[in-house]
């Protein structure tokens, strides 16, 4: 696909901030917060700055319009809403988010069903244009 989708790439580059605010978030942690939290501040900082730099580098393909990059983008934003709800599902403590999980899990599935809706019909361009 020659087109870059501008709201993938408006997308990809808040991602790759938010994951930038989260390790440098993680780094500032009062020592009384962190010893609170589920995960630990080094694996926020290890997951954030990771995800960061996975998102960049798509961003980076898409923006020099690599073949593959808008399905690769895709794809890796399926797996990071699989790896939040995991991550919700399993370290999640308190019962006011127990109890909003059902919810929080719907809405999961509806932005993943969504990124798949999205790779389905740019295979079908794709297949059509060939």
């Amino acid at each position: 696909m020659g087109r870059r989708p501008r709201w993938l790439l408006f997308l990809l580059f808040l991602l790759v901030a938010y994951h930038i605010g989260a390790a440098i978030r993680a780094l500032q942690l009062p020592t009384d917060t962190a010893e609170r939290l589920s995960l630990s501040p080094s694996l926020l900082l290890m997951t954030g700055v990771t995800w960061a730099l996975l998102f960049g580098w798509v961003t980076i393909g898409l923006v020099r319009k690599k073949r593959g990059s808008v399905k690769r983008s895709l794809m890796l934003i399926a797996v990071f809403i699989i790896y939040r709800a995991l991550r919700l599902v399993v370290f999640t403590q308190s019962v006011y988010d127990r109890q909003r999980l059902p919810f929080s899990l719907m809405i999961f599935l509806l932005l993943l069903i969504g990124v798949v809706l999205t790779l389905i019909r740019n295979r079908d361009i794709q297949n059509n244009g060939e």
